[in-house]
């Protein structure tokens, strides 16, 4: 269990219960309405942390830490807080659906008679009317693609493209009936999590086709307990209602003509209306300006003083280091100065004023090494050039280890403005100009939204680990509480590059396929 100052329970009307160790302070109790929100939060207070996370009916758990827990990010420290305070607040038992197989037999009842049309929104607003499936949502999945999407209403349109990634994996895996949950800190339902945190919901259900690549799929959002029991059939069902018969009544030859050029008309004309061009992508928070602080001399590691998310001002020892050698050639050049010392004295005695002055000359060369020696050894302790906060030190497990010359010891930002490197696919890499803006979310800051502005073009940059080339461009926050932000988050990124027409904005991912496909097919060079 992550170890906490101070564990309370907020409840709805704002009381608070003690779970765990001491009253919150006064001006703790003061921000709490602020973090009683639909997603884990948190904020810093100084050296303190202060997150929080909701419990459902019962309110929210708030954890008071005295400091960032260590070897800790904050997305990893809110899934934990999520998980350990659900688990700690006994939640009440919801009541269960009555008989979701009946609502979709009625729904479907409802939008039989109706033009083929007009059958699956009038499916999906029946079903809203039931209940029991919260908010339900239809996708065509071809070869694996969510191709088309009909809504009950318009509330998640806007997250039409997260859900076909969603669909499409586990289209890919196989899957049949698959639950995301929001509050889920598994590696492998991090993506449903943060789905259903941007859709405000608390769970996500997709039920796809028998065929996973092909079919309908049916997608509902907090579904009522025992309702997923109606789910394996919806596919089925909807497919029932798009190839039955048609509606009563056959409109005339002219009629349909009509219908059809109109129709042909409308299509020419949305695929030739120019639309804003957005590319996604995702992102990691890096400091704009940040200051490093390094080793002159190589020297073993003693103490490390500060680490990530320490505040600092200039001056401060950020570590120590000790230098054998150094201490050797100080200890000679000593010895070294005494001797000159005394054979100074011994060749004044004798009368021999030459050897008395070069003995002087190599006595003052041994204490203008020491100085210099002791210029050195005092720089073993490194200490902070600027005001700030640590964004990266030597870990505590290198002490005793040897440190090379010109190493850094500690990354020092000295603002609290941040900056992101942003990772861009090849296609949108000739559309990113800087000075354009675009918007970002993080993973556990995602009521947060933050605007952004290009910074640089895309440049083809290399990992070191395993050689793989990858392009990447830098982008500035430029707004919001960038406070609440730390270095290494990552995040969600839109940014608006122009507008394009309909049909190219729709198209210009599969014809970068088909003309790869070709030149690799001719044996060409891309």
């Amino acid at each position: 269990m992550i170890e906490s100052g101070s564990i309370s329970l907020l409840r709805p009307d704002h009381s608070l219960e003690i779970l765990h160790g001491a009253a919150l302070p006064e001006e703790v109790r003061a921000v709490l309405p602020e973090l009683a929100g639909k997603r884990p939060a948190a904020r810093k207070m100084g050296e303190r942390l202060l997150a929080s996370a909701p419990v459902g009916a019962a309110g929210w758990a708030i954890w008071l830490f005295e400091k960032m827990p260590e070897d800790t990010s904050l997305p990893d420290l809110l899934k934990a807080v999520q998980k350990q305070s659900l688990e700690m607040v006994p939640q009440p038992a919801p009541p269960p659906a009555e008989n979701p197989a009946k609502d979709m037999l009625d729904a479907a009842a409802t939008a039989a008679p109706v033009p083929r049309k007009n059958r699956i929104p009038l499916f999906l607003s029946s079903l809203m009317t039931n209940g029991a499936y919260g908010e339900p949502f239809v996708a065509r999945m071809r070869a694996g693609k969510a191709r088309k999407f009909w809504f009950g209403n318009r509330t998640h349109a806007d997250a039409a493209d997260e859900l076909r990634q969603i669909a499409a994996a586990q289209s890919k895996a196989g899957a049949s009936l698959v639950v995301f949950k929001a509050d889920a800190v598994e590696e492998d339902a991090l993506d449903g999590a943060l789905l259903c945190q941007k859709l405000g919901v608390g769970t996500l259900a997709l039920q796809l086709p028998e065929d996973p690549k092909n079919g309908f799929a049916f997608f509902a959002t907090d579904p009522k307990p025992g309702a997923e029991n109606g789910l394996p059939d919806a596919p089925a069902l909807i497919d029932l209602l798009q190839r039955g018969g048609k509606a009563a009544g056959k409109r005339p030859a002219s009629w349909r003509r009509a219908i059809f050029w109109t129709a042909l008309i409308a299509l020419v004309i949305f695929l030739a209306w120019p639309v804003p061009l957005k590319i996604s992508s995702t992102g990691q928070s890096i400091p704009a300006s940040a200051v490093t602080a390094a080793l002159t001399t190589g020297a073993y590691l003693e103490q490390t003083m500060v680490r990530p998310g320490d505040e600092v001002r200039a001056g401060d020892i950020l570590a120590t280091f000790r230098s054998p050698e150094l201490e050797q050639q100080k200890a000679e050049e000593e010895l070294n100065e005494m001797v000159e010392k005394i054979n100074a004295q011994e060749a004044l005695a004798q009368g021999n004023y030459a050897e008395f002055q070069l003995a002087e000359q190599r006595g003052s060369i041994s204490t203008l090494r020491l100085k210099q020696l002791a210029e050195k050894i005092d720089q073993l302790t490194v200490r902070a050039p600027v005001d700030g906060r640590v964004t990266d030190a030597l870990p505590v497990g290198m002490r005793g280890r040897y440190i090379q010359p010109g190493m850094a010891v500690a990354e020092i930002q000295d603002n609290a403005k941040f900056d992101l490197l942003v990772e861009v696919a090849g296609l949108d890499a000739p559309l990113l100009k800087p000075g354009q803006q675009g918007q970002v979310y993080f993973r556990g800051l995602s009521e947060e939204i933050y605007p952004v502005e290009v910074m640089s073009e895309p440049v083809l940059r290399q990992d070191q680990n395993t050689g793989t080339s990858y392009l990447e461009m830098r982008a500035r926050i430029v707004g919001g509480d960038q406070e609440k932000l730390l270095v290494g988050l990552s995040g969600f990124v839109k940014i608006e590059v122009g507008q394009e027409p309909n049909i190219v904005a729709l198209t210009r991912y599969a014809v970068e396929y088909v003309r790869l496909f070709v030149w690799k097919y001719l044996g060409l060079h891309v």
